[in-house]
């Protein structure tokens, strides 16, 4: 029988007429009924066992027991002939969880369980410890200061939830959990926490040589298991987010008009199941997402469940971050954000998979295998080739430059099986590895939206009735690697082998059985190619850190006349992907491209990260060479006591292609951040965007130049909340990622058709004000 602890009584001395009484530590009990066959006790203190603790009957229906327990609270009941009843003779009651009470009994004076607070402050006699959680029925702390016994500190509640217990500490840290109803777990409210060498955490407080609590940072990436008092395993957070924005409509009649408020809710559960398992979930409702705000739609964000056994962890994942497989040139890897300088999005959102990674016989490896069910791929602005900063558009995987969506809806759906593999093995300094990948989609189109003159070829040979084909590509990446690290320098190398074949692989009739020709092989264009890579990094110091590599890559002629396939994001609405078709032909010629660069990273008076090179390319495609000096800086820093933090992103490149004219981009952006006080700040972030095009081969002649400004009023009382009253296109995307003025960029020439730089010519026009919330729990 279980209780909720509402009402806290000290019983300090029992008369002998009562039910219950303590003397020295010893409860005992009576009940007097002689007609009883058999009386038990049950209890939070024998984990409400029936028959664990029985009575004995002495001369005239009296039933006694006698239990040795330690200082706390305790709640029971009395079980005669199997029927549960209070203990008539103790006044103390709480309830319990099917609409009865239980009987209460304190043992200990009060003096010996004082009430606490919270585990970052302190009273004069010790460290006080606090744990709150209505349905616990026996709290205890153990650490390091009481050879973790579960029973020697027990915490005192006072009857609404909240669990306390003033502990003496040496100065020094120390180690603890709590103890409820017999199950250990970390401090849901202290976050320092240290491996308990089962898997799991311990918490961590620290005594100064004062005698007060020491605040110390969670530096070492370890999670905490709860935060919930409904389950010691369970860790519950989120974020809700509301935005509501005003604009000045400018192309028309220039009023301030107020837009559909958005609000979005997002929700993320942890579950440790046990030291070798856990699963996670997230789930989002977001009002931009449904037709009416009453009826915003609920999605899964994500889910996964992972298991350890010794040395290997296996986990199955759906749009969940993962890892990669440790080779420098991350052939799976982060995706860069275009139009963006800080923004990546790592690899596993868009998929649902497997991963295996461990180490076996001295070899660490790591294999994953999934389906891409969301395309990022880049829409090509203005008819190009490249992105903004001329980076190619096709060949290796083309998620490596991508758009920011940020819910699963607006992606274009798609098959992509997505297989990884890589191993590697330390010989001393020396560590060698082989990594492949290879990607293979299929996608179902209509003979009648395609025209592909060797399909109509083979239709008219075999005599096919096929109404729809399903066209696919295949890309395979594998090769290997080496690094060492000697004193205060690395070095790197990477080669890899590359090649791509695209054709027809099914075919079927539109009619109820999908019969006739079924599978099929039609090739329609391969190649071959290779990628390589080198670098050395010097750390002469610990806050200095300087790299430079060479990369390149190299596509050789197609072995034979056909088309390359690179999937891109529906245009009409359909949810298929769409194809860019791309002809390609042995007399092209290979297609090359290689970069030098460096970087310099410092973490002194501010944090900086610089970079520089220049890239070489011949796009076969085009005809065109093109020569691209790169340059950018990252920095962040205060002044003035930290009163304002800074941040500065700065990228620009200068591409000269061979058969002249330009292609130039500058995106920077300065953000200030002023402490006004210490609970309202004031922001301000401006932009610069540039885009210079006269390029003969791709038929550009552009001069865009934007300018947008950010500004806002932020009012944060409390630790994960905050309120904004801004002024512009706030540069964070409602799911939190660094790319506000991208999506409105994007979804400008979504919803207007408009071209890359139309879209950035309005964002500088934008004129609106908004006021957006953020919760975070």
């Amino acid at each position: 029988m279980r209780s909720l602890p509402i009402i806290a009584v000290f019983l300090t001395v029992m008369s002998i007429s009562a039910g219950v009484r303590v003397e020295g530590g010893r409860a005992i009990f009576s009940y007097e009924n002689d007609t009883a066959r058999e009386v038990f006790i049950a209890g939070d203190f024998n984990e409400w066992s029936e028959t664990a603790t029985p009575m004995s009957q002495a001369d005239g229906g009296l039933w006694t027991a006698e239990l040795d327990l330690p200082p706390g609270r305790y709640e029971y009941k009395l079980i005669v002939d199997g029927n549960y009843m209070e203990d008539p003779d103790n006044p103390e009651k709480a309830p319990d969880p099917y609409g009865g009470n239980n009987s209460v009994l304190v043992v200990g004076e009060p003096s010996d369980q004082p009430a606490a607070q919270a585990p970052s402050r302190e009273k004069a006699d010790g460290a006080v410890f606090e744990y709150y959680n209505p349905s616990a029925r026996r709290v205890s702390v153990a650490g390091s200061f009481n050879d973790w016994s579960p029973d020697a500190t027990l915490l005192a509640s006072d009857g609404d939830g909240k669990w306390t217990a003033i502990v003496p500490l040496e100065p020094g840290k120390h180690e603890y959990k709590f103890v409820v109803d017999g199950a250990w777990q970390p401090d849901p409210e202290n976050p320092v926490t240290a491996p308990d060498g089962f898997g799991g955490v311990n918490s961590i407080i620290e005594i100064g040589d004062d005698g007060r609590t020491v605040t110390i940072k969670a530096d070492h990436g370890i999670d905490r298991i709860s935060n919930t008092f409904a389950n010691s395993r369970v860790y519950v957070g989120g974020r809700y987010t509301a935005i509501s924005e005003s604009r000045i409509a400018h192309e028309t009649d220039g009023r301030l008009r107020l837009g559909t408020p958005r609000h979005r809710l997002e929700s993320y559960l942890r579950i440790k199941i046990s030291d070798d398992v856990t699963a996670w979930g997230g789930m989002n409702i977001d009002t931009r997402d449904a037709d009416r705000i009453y009826e915003a739609p609920l999605s899964l964000d994500s889910a996964a469940i992972e298991l350890r056994a010794e040395s290997v962890t296996a986990q199955v994942y759906y749009n969940r971050t993962i890892g990669g497989l440790g080779d420098p040139l991350e052939i799976i890897g982060s995706s860069k954000i275009a139009g963006t300088l800080r923004g990546e999005i790592p690899f596993g959102l868009g998929t649902g998979g497997a991963e295996v990674r461990g180490e076996l016989a001295g070899i660490s490896f790591d294999a994953i295998y999934c389906d891409r069910f969301s395309s990022n791929a880049t829409i090509p602005h203005d008819g190009s080739l490249l992105d903004g900063l001329g980076r190619l558009r096709y060949g290796l995987f083309r998620e490596d430059v991508i758009d920011p969506e940020e819910t699963s809806g607006l992606f274009t759906q798609y098959g992509t099986d997505i297989l990884g593999v890589g191993l590697s093995r330390d010989f001393g300094a020396v560590e060698m590895g082989a990594v492949i990948r290879r990607d293979a989609g299929t996608f179902w189109y209509s003979i009648a939206e395609m025209d592909i003159p060797q399909l109509d070829d083979w239709i008219d040979t075999s005599g096919s009735t096929s109404d729809w084909f399903a066209l696919g590509n295949s890309e395979l990446l594998y090769g290997g690697y080496v690094s060492t690290a000697l004193g205060f320098t690395s070095i790197w190398a990477q080669f890899l082998q590359y090649r791509y074949s695209g054709g027809v692989s099914a075919g079927n009739r539109e009619n109820e059985a999908r019969d006739d020709n079924g599978p099929m092989d039609l090739s329609l264009g391969e190649f071959d190619g290779r990628m390589t890579g080198a670098g050395i990094g010097f750390r002469p110091v610990e806050k200095i850190e300087l790299g430079v590599q060479y990369n390149s890559q190299y596509f050789s002629p197609p072995t034979n006349r056909g088309i390359f396939f690179q999937p891109a994001p529906s245009t009409d609405g359909d949810g298929r992907v769409d194809l860019n078709e791309f002809p390609i032909a042995p007399d092209m010629g290979s297609t090359w491209w290689e970069s030098y660069s460096a970087e310099l990273c410092a973490d002194w008076f501010i944090q900086v990260s610089a970079r520089g090179g220049i890239e070489n390319m011949h796009d076969r495609f085009s005809g065109n060479r093109r020569k691209t000096w790169r340059a950018g800086i990252l920095a962040e820093g205060s002044i003035l006591w930290d009163f304002i933090t800074w941040e500065l992103d700065n990228e620009i490149a200068f591409s000269r292609p061979a058969l002249g004219g330009t292609h130039d981009e500058a995106l920077t952006t300065l953000a200030l951040r002023l402490a006004l006080t210490d609970d309202w700040f004031f922001n301000i972030s401006a932009g610069y965007y540039r885009l210079a095009v006269d390029d003969v081969a791709l038929l550009q002649d552009l001069n865009i130049k934007s300018r947008p400004l950010f500004s806002s009023i932020e009012f944060s009382p409390v630790e994960n909340v905050r309120f904004e009253l801004f002024w512009g296109v706030h540069p964070i995307m409602a799911n939190g990622w660094p790319a506000g003025r991208r999506e409105f960029v994007d979804n400008y020439i979504r919803k207007h058709g408009a071209t890359y730089s139309e879209a950035l010519i309005e964002l500088e026009k934008v004129r609106q004000v908004g006021i957006r919330g953020e919760i975070g729990f």
